[in-house]
Formats: C-alpha cells, structure tokens, sequence
C-alpha cells in the first residue's frame, strides 16, 4: 500500500536528516584514548548500515524487485509500525537532542565529554540502542519486507553489542559518578 511505502519514505528520511544534523552539530570535538572499537566491529558495522540503507532505497524506488522477500501481514500491523516510525522520530531526535555534542559515532569518550544524565537518559543509560531497535522493528512492519526488516535489526544488535565498551570508557572517564548513575538506570529500558 501506498500509505506505508510513503510513511517509510518520510521515516526513512527524517531519521537520516536528525543523524546527518546530530552528526556536524557534534564535529570537531576530538576524542580521547579508552575503549576503542575493533577494526572488524567497525567494519561490520558500516557495511549493515550500508545494506539496510540500501535493501530499503530498493524497497522504496523498485519495490518489484524487493518482491522476493516481501511478507503477508495484517494491515494493522503495518499500522503499528507507522505509529513506530513516528515514535522513532521523536526519540531519535530526543536522545540526540539530549547528547548534544557528546555524540559520536566512536566508542571513545570526548577530550569536553559530560555525562548526560537528562531527557531520555534520566531512565535508561542508552536509549539510542533503544530507538534503533525500535526503528528496525518499524521498518519490517512499514515494508513488510523480511529483508528489509533483517539487515535493520541486525544492524541495531550489532550496534548494541558495543554497549559494554561504552560503559568502559564512561567508568574510565567518570568513574563513580558513572557506577552510581549506573545502578539507578536500565541499560535499554526503565
């Protein structure tokens, strides 16, 4: 149907937009030693990112083509995943909003790092792992494409497999301040 195509589009849009914005917001602070990313993790990483990116422009301009992976599902389905799609938007741009110049694409903490503890991170110590989960999720049901939907999520696990580096590099850069906001908040949830 149209209406979820076009709801995917503008989604699919808007989220890159928040990065796209986010990401030169956050550039040309430099990042200090502590953590760092395999080489291998980081490639992985790109190389989703790329295939999500691109199963999804498939899916949008050629959708014949991405017919061979599509799913039957419910209407009402897709219908929770455009309310999703909406729901990531506005997260997307809190915990970006909330991270400010904080944010990073790296592991590493930044030389003028501060912990944010405000907006979504008051609750839970890493919502943006959160909202991409949630993104994945309504991109499979928008698309009703399990292809789509695959490199999407595997995408936000391998994403969010990088949480324990993260904490690393917080203890090392905030130490108790860090364990105490640690022990009061959930790691993906409240």
């Amino acid at each position: 149907m149209m209406i979820f195509r076009g709801s995917l589009t503008a989604v699919f849009i808007l989220l890159t937009l928040i990065r796209l914005y986010y990401a030169r917001q956050a550039g040309g602070t430099g990042e200090t030693g502590g953590g760092g990313e395999s080489p291998l993790r980081a490639a992985l990483l790109r190389w989703l990112n790329l295939l999500a990116a691109a199963a999804t422009l498939l899916y949008l301009i050629t959708p014949q083509l991405m017919r061979w992976s599509a799913l039957r599902m419910p209407v009402w389905l897709r219908w929770v995943g455009m309310v999703m799609g909406l729901m990531t938007i506005i997260l997307f741009l809190w915990v970006h909003h909330a991270l400010g110049r904080n944010w990073s694409t790296s592991v590493q903490a930044k030389e003028q790092h501060t912990l944010v503890i405000s907006g979504p991170y008051r609750w839970v110590r890493h919502p943006m792992y959160t909202t991409i989960f949630i993104w994945a999720l309504a991109f499979l049901l928008l698309s009703a494409n399990w292809f789509v939907g695959v490199t999407w999520l595997a995408l936000s696990i391998v994403a969010a497999s990088r949480v324990g580096m993260e904490e690393a590099a917080l203890i090392r850069k905030f130490g108790a301040e860090y364990r105490t906001y640690r022990q009061r908040t959930g790691r993906f949830l409240p």
